[in-house]
């Protein structure tokens, strides 16, 4: 079985699978009479695809222990991701590359632990993992450009062997 640490995610590490928006380094802007910062980041969030309408969604995850195993991975060929961690306090975010037959490649595995105040949004077609919430339960929010089909925008594969992830961050 493959063992995978988890380290904190950051917009550098995770740029081949999407982009990490968050308040952490960045410059802020004012707002609404000063009473506020806004930051601004490309998201990278495609909302428009072809067959593809916006969804919003809230995801209300059950508490998870490390180290887990990832059992299947899944993608969004048509549309990219976000999720908006709001009361979950740790996430835990696997993603991979697609291998030689374009499914996932658990070799080329990683893994991120996202906190609150770091939203993630997938690339269109990465290869995710179903999200942890890390030592406690949480909700996040969702956004995606959701295909009106929605067996044209969501591909789910189950591993041979599954993966277990420790979270490094501990």
């Amino acid at each position: 079985m493959r063992e995978l640490a988890a380290v904190p995610i950051s917009a550098a590490a995770f740029a081949p699978f999407g982009h990490v928006v968050g308040s952490a380094g960045a410059t802020g802007r004012s707002v609404n009479e000063g009473r506020g910062l806004r930051y601004d980041a490309p998201a990278g969030l495609i909302l428009d695809g072809p067959g593809t309408m916006p969804v919003v969604a809230v995801y209300a995850m059950a508490a998870s222990r490390v180290p887990v195993l990832v059992r299947s991975f899944e993608r969004h060929p048509l549309s990219s991701q976000l999720f908006v961690p709001t009361t979950a306090g740790r996430c835990l975010v696997v993603v991979t590359e697609s291998d030689v037959a374009g499914g996932p490649d658990p070799a080329r595995a990683r893994a991120f632990v996202a906190t609150r105040g770091q939203a993630f949004n997938y690339a269109p077609g990465v290869w995710h993992a179903p999200i942890f919430a890390i030592g406690a339960p949480g909700e996040l929010v969702m956004v995606m450009g959701q295909a009106v089909e929605p067996d044209r925008d969501c591909e789910v594969l189950s591993l041979d062997e599954p993966i277990l992830v420790h979270d490094a961050t501990l």
